[in-house]
């Protein structure tokens, strides 16, 4: 028994190593090729069981797929979707169980992340110094897929975590962290992350006593100004790029309205008509995915053993015109970029499926939420429960906003600090009542 505990600890704690490494390194391009072995990794390294709703989601998408045949078989288009969305699932429906490891589990992955990421930050900030520009933020995170996004994404995460820390300890060492990794996911200059890590913050707080909504509208009225302020000092230009985007979201005139905004234009237009393919979806990648632009696109995603000449309706009419290499170039922005995992899941795989998942992490999400405000008083659980609520909130988000389901470096990263986190809640209150074997079954 000890040496089973023993093998799986070291076996965790090496788990824990490899994901930090994937997840805030350059190695973020091997999720190319072994994303499905590292989910098998965490359920395995975690004890994570796969819920059963899970099983449900994936029938029906492998279903409403054999519907979709009636279309044609573009297998490329299918097998590469699939690559990301089972994984997807798999992440959001996993069930962690109340283990003895997963006591530390959850504060000795955020130890790894915060040592790689004070390496990456303090590379980047010295690139930033000797070669200033809006692209020159990268430490060994690497140019590769968001690049830069991702990174202010991960210090984000990070600020937020030690930002909880601090409202806890009130310790130095929290506050000069937070602060790094503030100003680190500024550097990255993702505008529209930032503005999401803001509204991730206030949504964290918001169901909390009234003395914590007035925190967190302070702290977050501050942090906008505060960001605002870096990122018109740091970098000029981009702040009147951010500015202008958020004038012409607000404001859009139809004629010249951004490609987002265009692409959701679009899914009404084209699935509207269609009630099969409304409901049951076109197919895996033929829609607005990156999978479709990967594979469709002869200039997009240069790996040319998965590039097909064929194009799917949806994708051809619909969300091809608004990003090809006849309208594109090197400085169109968030705004201009039409991907978004919401209508990726709609279009591709259906409003049946699509709607069957966000049911789903509403339902952990206020279980969970009411779980922590329960027991918030009884355990030390402040941090781990404002981790879970901020990581789900932030992760939903960004895929309204972005097609991030395709980006495991960032998605993944999200929901396995959700995941573990709410390992450590159950893990805490079932210890504390004797009901470990059993709690939340």
């Amino acid at each position: 028994m000890e040496l089973s505990l023993k093998r799986r600890t070291i076996l965790t704690r090496s788990a824990f190593f490899v994901m930090a490494m994937l997840f805030c390194t350059y190695f973020r391009v091997a999720f190319l090729l072994i994303y499905p072995l590292v989910v098998g990794l965490a359920f395995y390294a975690f004890n994570w069981k796969v819920n059963r709703s899970a099983h449900l989601i994936l029938g029906l998408s492998f279903l409403f797929w054999l519907f979709s045949l009636r279309h044609g078989l573009f297998l490329t288009y299918n097998l590469v979707s699939f690559y990301y969305f089972v994984p997807l699932v798999l992440f959001i429906m996993a069930s962690p169980t109340p283990v003895h490891s997963a006591g530390n589990n959850f504060r000795v992955f955020m130890m790894m992340l915060t040592v790689i990421g004070i390496v990456n930050d303090i590379a980047g900030i010295i690139q930033y110094i000797h070669q200033p520009g809006d692209d020159n933020f990268v430490g060994i995170y690497g140019h590769f897929t968001v690049s830069q996004n991702g990174l202010s994404i991960l210090n984000g995460v990070l600020f937020f975590y030690y930002f909880s820390i601090y409202l806890r300890q009130k310790d130095t060492l929290s506050l000069v962290l937070l602060i790094l990794f503030l100003v680190s996911c500024v550097l990255g200059f993702y505008g529209a992350g930032q503005i999401l890590l803001v509204c991730a913050i206030a949504g964290t707080f918001l169901k909390l006593r009234a003395k914590n909504i007035v925190i967190v509208l302070v702290v977050g009225s501050l942090t906008a100004v505060v960001v605002a302020l870096l990122m018109k000092t740091i970098s000029p230009l981009t702040y009147d790029y951010n500015i202008a985007v958020i004038r012409r979201f607000v404001n859009p005139d139809l004629a010249h309205a951004a490609r987002k905004e265009i692409a959701f234009i679009n899914y009404f237009k084209g699935y509207s008509h269609n009630l099969g393919d409304l409901l049951f979806g076109s197919s895996p990648g033929t829609f607005n995915s990156r999978t479709a632009f990967m594979v469709g696109s002869p200039t997009y995603f240069n790996i040319e053993w998965i590039k097909s000449a064929s194009k799917p309706y949806y994708f051809n009419y619909y969300a091809y015109p608004l990003w090809n290499p006849t309208n594109t170039g090197p400085y169109d922005g968030f705004m201009n970029q039409p991907f978004s995992t919401l209508l990726a899941l709609a279009g591709e795989y259906g409003l049946i499926v699509t709607t069957a998942l966000i049911s789903f992490v509403i339902l952990t999400f206020r279980r969970m939420s009411k779980v922590i405000s329960r027991q918030i008083k009884f355990f030390d659980i402040g941090v781990e429960g404002n981790m879970f609520k901020f990581c789900w909130i932030y992760a939903m988000l960004l895929m309204v906003v972005d097609n991030f389901m395709e980006y495991p470096e960032v998605i993944a990263l999200l929901l396995i600090i959700a995941k573990l986190s709410q390992q450590k809640i159950r893990f805490a209150v079932a210890s504390e009542h004797g009901r470990v074997q059993h709690a939340f079954a």
